[in-house]
């Protein structure tokens, strides 16, 4: 059930279902940060750290010591940057930081959230 949300969510990441989940956004140009992507970004970040203490193992066995802790603090880069961007666009609201944000989420959604440290087949 886990690796199936997992999947749903690296699938969601694509550019264009970011267009079709906020299709309002690009045409409407709101400057305010809307509510569901604070509390998916928070859900998001949740499941990710569960994800990569329940993932530790297998990346020290699998790809050595060095690569897994490398791997966690380039999410724990993605992550800083993306709350302050959500801080930032909710103190001074505006529609450029409103797309990145979202540009970032999503970005982070499809390069580094809920890395896959295990074996390859």
């Amino acid at each position: 059930m886990f690796f199936l949300l997992l999947g749903l969510l690296r699938r969601a990441s694509s550019q264009h279902s970011f267009l079709s989940l906020e299709p309002g956004l690009l045409l409407s140009q709101r400057p305010n940060l809307p509510k569901r992507t604070i509390v998916l970004l928070g859900l998001l970040t949740v499941l990710t750290v569960v994800d990569c203490v329940l993932e530790w193992e297998y990346g020290v066995h699998y790809r050595g010591t060095r690569h897994t802790i490398l791997v966690y603090i380039i999410n724990a880069m993605w992550l800083a940057s993306l709350w302050w961007t959500v801080v930032r666009s909710q103190r001074q609201p505006s529609f450029k930081g409103n797309l990145f944000s979202h540009w970032l989420l999503f970005a982070w959604l499809a390069w580094y959230a809920f890395p896959y440290l295990g074996e390859l087949p």
